[in-house]
């Protein structure tokens, strides 16, 4: 895993092979989202540009991946919300599933209880190994 904070370099550790990026910051107050999630919209943004540069395989394991993760987040109880196009009840779900083919990609962002905001973009490792290092982040 490589948890990126804000202003600081990055650290490894995590899955072998694997790559979690997380940028952190401070929420500015409301942490529910709106059906116009920005957030979202520019997910999606950059999945598509993405998509464009990674072979197909690799694109459908990343998604794969970012999937497993989303659904992970979204039922923890230090996340209190999740951003990621491929949750059916994601305010940017319909227009993603117009928009990308073979995968929602490899970024998510989401809230915890504390304020705190991170994007991650999983890559390169089983899933249950990105899952695991989350665990430990979130501890």
């Amino acid at each position: 895993m490589t948890h990126r904070p804000e202003g600081e370099t990055a650290r490894e550790g995590g899955a072998e092979g694997s790559t979690v990026r997380a940028e952190e910051g401070q929420a500015d107050g409301a942490l529910e989202r709106r059906d116009d999630d920005p957030a979202g919209r520019r997910l999606i943004v950059e999945a598509a540009a993405r998509a464009r540069t990674v072979p197909p395989e690799r694109w459908r394991a990343e998604s794969d991946a970012a999937a497993v993760c989303a659904r992970y987040l979204s039922c923890h109880p230090k996340v209190v919300w999740v951003s990621y196009p491929g949750l059916p009840g994601d305010p940017c779900h319909e227009e993603a599933a117009r928009i990308l083919e073979r995968g929602f990609g490899p970024f998510i962002a989401y809230g915890t209880i504390d304020g705190g905001v991170s994007h991650l973009m999983c890559e390169g490792a089983d899933p249950l190994d990105l899952v695991r290092a989350l665990e430990a982040a979130l501890a």
